[in-house]
């Protein structure tokens, strides 16, 4: 389990895990699994990568700790056998204790679900400031611009 410093009102996101699940199936749920300490968390975020050799598959929802939802996600392809690949973000206030299950559905079966864990501390509001990606992409690299406010935070998922 990370040990992490509380640095007084100062805002701050904590990296907690990463989790991948290869079984091809349209729901899945990584159950326990850790989300940081909960002393002044304000925000639990969870990062999907998801992929299918097959098209048309989207996030259908995601939950923490029976909280939660999908704030974001964007399509992409990143080669001949992998033909749709999905990232979201999705995010949970007021979640408690220092696990959760966390629980990922697709529109369809996807082949493989990944995620990874962040803990936001000392937010002064759980409301996304806002949210921007690079669309439907393809190849090695994407690329956005995003407008951070000062003592903001940025998650991304690629």
């Amino acid at each position: 389990m990370p040990q992490f410093i509380m640095i007084g009102g100062t805002p701050y996101r904590a990296y907690i895990t990463q989790i991948s699940d290869p079984d091809v199936q349209a729901s899945y749920t990584f159950a326990s699994t850790a989300i940081g300490p909960a002393e002044g968390r304000s925000l639990v975020v969870v990062a999907v990568m998801a992929a299918s050799n097959l098209t048309d598959r989207t996030i259908a929802s995601v939950t923490i700790g029976g909280l939660g939802g999908l704030v974001r996600q964007d399509k992409g392809t990143i080669g001949p056998n992998v033909n749709n690949t999905m990232t979201g973000i999705a995010s949970a206030a007021g979640v408690s204790g220092t696990t959760a299950d966390i629980v990922v559905t697709s529109s369809l079966t996807f082949a493989v679900c990944s995620i990874g864990v962040y803990a936001l501390y000392n937010l002064s509001s759980t409301t996304a400031f806002a949210s921007n990606g690079a669309g439907s992409s393809s190849g090695s690299s994407v690329s956005t611009t995003l407008n951070i406010p000062q003592g903001g935070i940025a998650i991304a998922s690629a």
